[in-house]
């Protein structure tokens, strides 16, 4: 088949324009590259621009401005073009990366870290993203920041052996194991007599990444007491998931449950935003409650924001809810203070052998303080009204002791 000379001639214009756009373009970002290396960035955006008049959706040209505008401090432009490229292409690492490096440098932390849990998601092993989360968690002012900071560095060292930016961080024994000892008292009205708590509780920490824990306690109410035992254990993962599960048994109560379950997960999100759900049972001798909480967190700054619903169920009735509101203030590395204001519906046990629905409201206030490397305190105190039954005034304190 023969094919007309206009034909060959229209075919062999098109071909010689792919081939002379694409030996242009080539040059053309080696321009681009060229004055960013030489730091010339007037110049690199003046390039980048003239390229995307004639191809707004290059994603490399767009790519190379979010990066110019960055370097020359314009960052909310550098974040509305990062924001764009984020959006059409969430599985690309690079943009979640260069996202959290603008948020670093807006001083917005809490939110940089949130995209660098994702970028890890996407790429486990990709050094610069690790290297970004340790930078930002060493300047971190908080317990939190400093626990995550050991976990992400033992991580390293395991991914990164030969590498040596993580090994600035103060790495202590693979081990770690805690002894909490502490007591309470409870002051109830209407004639009531007061209640009291005492319990040790040690604990196994590893990596920073699992931590176990047994503890025993002593439970004195209505001039009756209760021994019970505690097992549990929590998981945190560089994805920002965490997970755990208590269990608690006690012999013969008089008025605790026989067996308590709890189990719960948690996920940090974007933006200083972290969820989780709880579940828990209780079986009484006569009776079994079940609840399930699910808690919204938010960081800003030095402070927590924190709000609970709970939806409970008492054996033979319908469910019932309660809420609770708290914020907690790290006022230096290792200490912090905070209020917890509840309201709504709960079943607890109000006497040997009674386990009721019950209208219930407080205030609680705790805080705690890392006097040295070992050695730290905890306390609390508050009031809480059970219904019509009595109010219970509170007080307790708790030593906890680094091996």
């Amino acid at each position: 088949m023969t094919i007309p000379a206009r034909a060959r001639t229209l075919f062999f214009a098109i071909a010689l324009y792919a081939t002379c756009s694409a030996a242009l373009a080539e040059p053309s970002l080696r321009a681009i590259d060229d004055a960013i290396t030489a730091m010339e960035y007037g110049r690199a955006l003046e390039l980048i621009d003239s390229q995307l008049a004639a191809t707004p959706d290059d994603v490399s040209l767009l790519f190379r401005r979010a990066r110019v505008q960055s370097y020359v401090g314009d960052l909310d432009a550098a974040l509305n073009t990062l924001n764009q490229l984020r959006e059409r292409y969430p599985h690309d690492v690079d943009y979640a990366l260069a996202r959290a490096q603008v948020f670093a440098r807006q001083g917005r932390d809490r939110v940089a870290l949130a995209e660098l849990h994702d970028a890890v998601v996407l790429a486990p092993d990709y050094e610069a993203v690790w290297q970004l989360q340790y930078t930002l968690l060493s300047r971190q002012q908080n317990e939190g920041a400093h626990v995550e900071l050991e976990k992400l560095s033992r991580e390293a060292a395991v991914r990164f052996p030969h590498a040596s930016w993580w090994r600035s961080a103060e790495i202590v024994s693979d081990v770690r194991w805690t002894v909490l000892v502490g007591a309470g008292y409870e002051d109830l009205n209407n004639g009531f007599p007061s209640w009291s708590q005492q319990f040790i509780e040690v604990s196994r920490e590893q990596n920073s990444i699992g931590r176990y824990r047994l503890g025993v306690a002593r439970d004195e109410r209505f001039d009756k007491s209760d021994q019970s035992v505690l097992l549990g254990g929590d998981l945190s993962f560089a994805s920002g998931w965490t997970t755990g599960l208590d269990v608690t048994f006690a012999g013969n109560p008089n008025f605790s449950p026989d067996l308590s379950v709890s189990g719960y997960v948690g996920r940090s999100l974007k933006d200083g935003w972290s969820a989780s759900l709880r579940y828990r049972q209780r079986e009484y001798e006569s009776t079994t409650v079940g609840s399930a909480t699910s808690t919204v967190e938010k960081y800003a700054g030095n402070f927590r924001f924190a709000y609970a619903l709970g939806i409970s169920r008492l054996q033979g009735s319908s469910s019932f809810m309660n809420h609770g509101l708290t914020i907690n203030w790290y006022y230096n590395e290792r200490s912090s203070i905070g209020i917890t204001l509840n309201s709504g519906k709960e079943a607890e046990s109000i006497g040997p052998g009674q386990v009721l629905e019950t209208d219930v409201q407080g205030v609680s206030v705790s805080g705690r303080r890392q006097l040295t490397d070992r050695f730290g305190l905890q306390w609390w105190l508050g009031l809480h009204d059970q219904g019509n039954f009595y109010r219970r005034q509170y007080l307790g304190m708790a030593v906890s002791i680094r091996l």
